[in-house]
């Protein structure tokens, strides 16, 4: 069983270690923690993504038409 919690560093507390350890009870887990990105500072970490979403941006504060023909095009 994989199970994904998103939630803010500070809130977690005993009680939700608690809930962990019940939902996971007698059962080896293992814990991974990674920083959320955001997905705009995804974007922008890859060149042509950030000069596609700025584009956009662009655009879409112009009113401009946003259109592609492909997601290739995306990339």
């Amino acid at each position: 069983m994989i199970t994904t919690i998103q939630t803010e560093a500070d809130k977690i507390d005993n009680q939700f270690l608690e809930a962990i350890k019940t939902l996971f009870k007698n059962k080896r887990i293992k814990v991974t923690i990674e920083d959320e990105i955001d997905e705009t500072e995804y974007l922008l970490n890859n060149e042509s993504n950030k000069e596609f979403l700025l584009r956009s941006i662009k655009q879409a504060e112009t009113a401009t038409h946003i259109s592609f023909n492909s997601v290739d095009e995306l990339k």
